[in-house]
């Protein structure tokens, strides 16, 4: 029977139980939808949705919080008389009107626009849930890692969107100090493209455009894919018809192809695409924070793009470019004026004061130039510019403060806070010249960039100069706080490595909050609370791994949780898009070739002996207490863009000798194009470099040592052990070696213990026979730099483990298991391999094509940067070459990555049975397909003595010395 009595004290807890889980599951929904501190805006009852503030407008104008005199507190940076640029009146995104004269008529008229589904912005929850204070939850892995691809969760119609209203400055820029665009009038420079080609037969123009016919016709198998399947959404899922939205939901392939559905001569698609941008709402997103070096490049990048290369004629493609831009703006206001890389834009968030992060991949910082000056040449508006000069100014004084000068490392501490406390045995440790490590070095000004954008000259006096630490007023400085920075900057701080901040703290994204909030805004850009934060010396950008190892690059990061390009490109092109009238970024790029010259340029052994080039990476570590500087004989789809950079960089700055470096680089992705079974290149591999750059003949024993890097010691394991035995009076592997085995079973000599071998070495499992000291080898270890260059190491650096980006051929050696000889004689097939067997092996099973060591990820996503350098390099050259060379890039991309909607990635390039992905990024329109249109394209379109292509391959029109 039954007894209540004996079972109730469990059916009391059972009954918490299901109370608890119940109510778990609704605080779990809440978690999912509500944002860290984020203010809901409610609807009133029976009242329709307050439309979003819009720049320019009264609503929006009424959020700027003014003084007891009732003026704005903040400092509000005029338009320069005579400016031709003001924003168009404002309207919500559904009835603002697009004038009839920036639109083409549709031809015929019968065109059918695509159905537009609703837009889907980022809720809040309903009112009975809003109350009482919010807690950090689960959007906190959105931005502690910093992901550039993150797709919110759609929450339907039960909750409202929140809009970005624009807020005071907390540290504004005084209006003096704004670093304005150079006046000068643009210099003539130096042609790129070759200014005669060679006449076309009437049989090759014909195979040319039927070329461009096929190429054509992808891109609009493509389109019409995204119109029917994902319009309005940011990415096409090319398997499943459905859509994603990684990058806010603002139609990222939309806006992105912009520009490439205008020079494949698809107008009518433009004009469509054109209304449909208008209704893009940039004031609310289905993220809680921007990704802003994607956003930069491919919605900014897109619509200034679209803007240029269509005459300037849709005007509303310059007013969203702005509407855009306004929201951006507020990620730069920080004490340093470096950004915040994922913007929380949200107003609880964004209302108060912030650091940049102590951690940045350095391409969200330094690839930003492009579209904000292009901006403000349009709009005649000189914050634009002054946001991104202050980022050139910086890390023009880093550049040749890094441990490798000239170059700069992928991750950058860009918060400009040093934290006082540090290890204090770090001065007793280095053992090197004392003034490297105890003389403080003063921040010099930048060399180029006060001399070409000064602001208001004669109004700074030389003392407020000498204070001014960046030139622009921006110097943290009084008299009393001396900018100066110390070589040994590379100390240990506290607070670098936080797993998470104080649960009121209100950090969020890594940025750090600073307290305060201020009756006054102050004349300088600086919060004077942060300045006398006595934890804080203020710093220009640094190193965040003051204690480990470094990687210097020029392609992607192996960990980054996106992909990108470092800064190097924009030098060239930034200086191209002013007129070539500030040599700030010419004497960056030069100081940064010389730099990728001397450390990351390899030549990979071939079977054809192709004398092609690649660009690997550097680390800097420490061992055995000193610094040195192991080369990566790395390769990646993403630094194949260093050849078309050679090549522009040779013809616009006079250096002839880098315009056979571009030509061997293209080729080294030509060739790894042509190496794998599916004929594309894999996203990053390991090659087999040259012991000789100027010799290098085919060795198939160096090849295939390197394939089995531990085989040496194995060998010496093996002779030791015949010695052994047969100094025991036995054969190996017979009873005195058994009874020894079982004696000590982790004996070094047994046979078992050197059984199991793997592929990875301390350095790629790569090691020269003879390694080369010329200036396109990777060198030797370097030791520290007398004048300070290579920084010294401090206490247990040497210790680090490699991060997990690097190559497993990167990591050192574990002991393999050790086995008794009683388990092995049960199993002969256990024996290890021999060397031929093993290497025989690696070659079948990972289909290594010779000269490769190691596949890093054989995938394939669309990407462009190779096409992007073959385009280039047939421009400057008109050598027919490259487009032969082309068209097999693009018979080999269609044939395995076509799919019923579009183009899809694929998972492993080495098989000719490839397998594909449900994904396709929008640089597939943006990019890839474009290159390859241009290349088969006459060259008077888009030519590049006209045209500065950014990242994102968006159309900027350079200036003219006429």
């Amino acid at each position: 029977m039954f007894r209540l009595r004996r079972y109730r004290a469990f059916l009391i807890f059972a009954v918490f139980v299901v109370i608890a889980l119940y109510q778990f599951k609704d605080i779990r929904q809440w978690e999912q939808v509500a944002s860290a501190g984020v203010e809901r805006l409610r609807k009133p009852a029976g009242q329709s949705p307050p439309g979003p503030p819009r720049f320019g407008s009264p609503a929006h104008q009424d959020t700027t919080a003014h003084d007891a005199a009732g003026k704005p507190a903040i400092d509000v940076i005029p338009q320069p008389a005579g400016a031709e640029f003001s924003p168009a009146p404002a309207s919500g995104p559904e009835t603002r009107p697009l004038p009839t004269s920036d639109l083409r008529p549709v031809a015929g008229g019968d065109a059918q626009e695509p159905s537009i589904p609703t837009p889907l912005p980022l809720y809040t929850p309903s009112a009975q849930k809003s109350k009482g204070p919010v807690s950090k939850h689960v959007f906190d892995e959105i931005v502690q890692q910093g992901k550039g691809r993150v797709e919110p969760f759609d929450y339907g119609s039960s909750v409202e969107p929140i809009y970005w209203s624009k807020l005071p400055e907390h540290f504004p820029v005084p209006s003096e100090s704004v670093i304005a665009l150079p006046t000068e009038a643009p210099k003539s420079l130096p042609k790129i493209q070759r200014q005669k080609f060679d006449k076309e037969t009437s049989e090759a123009k014909t195979d040319r455009e039927n070329k461009l016919e096929v190429i054509k016709e992808a891109f609009t198998h493509t389109w019409a894919g995204y119109k029917r399947s994902a319009w309005m959404h940011d990415e096409l899922a090319p398997l499943s018809g459905g859509h994603r939205n990684p990058f806010c939901g603002w139609a990222a392939t939309l806006v992105d192809s912009l520009d490439s559905l205008w020079i494949l001569d698809l107008k009518d698609e433009f004009d469509a695409a054109v209304e449909a941008v208008n209704k893009i709402d940039f004031t609310t997103s289905l993220r809680a924070d921007i990704p802003l070096f994607e956003t930069v490049i491919r919605y900014l990048g897109g619509l200034l793009g679209a803007y240029d290369i269509s005459g300037a004629k849709y005007r509303i493609l310059l007013d969203k470019a702005v509407e855009l831009a306004e929201v951006l703006m507020g990620a730069f206001d920080t004490p340093n004026r470096m950004p915040m890389t994922f913007y929380e834009w949200r107003p609880t968030f964004a209302s108060q004061p912030h650091r940049a992060r102590s951690r940045v991949v350095l391409a969200e910082l330094g690839s930003l130039s492009l579209e904000f000056t292009r901006l403000a040449q349009l709009t005649k508006e000189p914050r634009y510019y002054d946001a991104i000069a202050r980022i050139t100014d910086a890390l023009e004084i880093w550049q040749n403060n890094t441990r490798l000068p000239g170059l700069w490392p992928s991750a950058v501490d860009a918060s400009g806070c040093k934290k006082e406390s540090h290890d204090e045995t770090l001065d007793t440790f280095l053992d090197g010249p004392e003034e490297i490590h105890k003389t403080p070095l003063v921040v010099p000004e930048p060399k180029h960039g006060v001399a070409h954008h000064p602001t208001n000259p004669g109004e700074k006096t030389a003392s407020s100069k000498a204070d001014d630490t960046t030139g622009h007023g921006l110097g943290f400085g009084s008299e009393n706080a001396k900018a100066k920075r110390q070589v040994s900057e590379l100390e240990p701080t506290k607070g670098d490595a936080e797993a998470s901040p104080a649960p009121d703290s209100g950090e969020m994204d890594g940025s750090k909050p600073i307290e305060s909030a201020r009756a006054e805004k102050p004349k300088h850009a600086v919060d004077p609370k942060v300045a006398a934060d006595s934890e804080c010396d203020e710093q220009g950008l640094a190193s965040p791994f003051k204690m480990h190892t470094e990687t210097f690059t020029i392609g992607g990061l192996a960990d980054s949780l996106y992909d990108v390009v470092l800064p190097y490109a924009d030098g060239y092109q930034e200086y191209m898009l002013l007129g070539g009238v500030n040599e700030q970024y010419r004497a960056m790029y030069e100081d940064a070739v010389e730099g990728v010259k001397k450390y990351l340029l390899h030549r990979p052994m071939n079977k054809d002996e192709r004398d092609v080039l690649f660009a690997g990476a550097v680390t800097v570590s420490v061992e055995e207490g000193e610094v040195q500087v192991k080369p990566r004989y790395d390769g990646s789809h993403l630094g194949c863009f260093a050849g078309g950079m050679f090549a522009v960089g040779a013809k616009i700055f006079n250096r002839k000798e880098d315009l056979d470096i571009a030509s061997k680089l293209t080729d080294g992705c030509v060739w790894a194009y042509e190496a794998t079974n599916s004929g594309i290149m894999p996203e990053s591999f390991v090659t087999y470099p040259c012991p000789d750059q100027s010799n290098c003949a085919w060795n198939e024993t160096a090849w295939t040592d390197a394939l089995d890097p531990n085989w040496t010691a194995y060998r010496e394991a093996q002779q030791k052990q015949q010695v052994l035995a047969k100094s025991r009076g036995s054969s190996p592997g017979g009873d005195a070696v058994a009874e020894d085995a079982d004696s000590s079973p982790r004996d070094p000599l047994s046979r078992l213990n050197v059984a199991k071998r793997d592929v990875g070495t301390s350095e790629g499992g790569i090691s020269p026979e003879k390694p080369s000291t010329g200036p396109l080898s990777g060198g030797s270890d370097v030791k520290e730099n007398p004048s300070g260059g290579l920084d010294k190491p401090s206490v247990g650096q040497s210790e680090v483990k490699p991060s997990s980006g690097q190559n497993e051929m990167d990591r050192p050696q574990q002991d393999a298991p050790s086995t008794t000889v009683a388990e092995e004689d049960e199993d002969t097939e256990s024996l290890p391999p021999t060397h031929d067997e093993f290497v025989q092996s690696r070659i079948r099973t990972e289909r290594l094509p010779p000269g490769f060591v190691k596949m890093g990820s054989k995938r394939y996503i669309l990407r462009p940067e190779a096409i992007e350098s073959v385009f280039i390099m047939y421009r400057v050259t008109g050598d027919d070459y490259w487009r032969r060379k082309g068209w097999k890039m693009f018979e080999a991309i269609q044939k395995h990555t076509r799919t019923e909607n579009g183009h899809a990635a694929i998972t492993d390039v080495t098989t000719s049975e490839t397998e594909q992905r449900d994904s396709m990024e929008s640089f597939w329109l943006a990019e890839t397909l474009k290159y390859f249109y241009l290349l088969f394209s006459d060259p008077s379109v888009v030519s590049l003595d006209e045209y500065v292509l950014n990242t994102e391959a968006h159309t900027f029109r350079r200036p003219s010395a006429e």
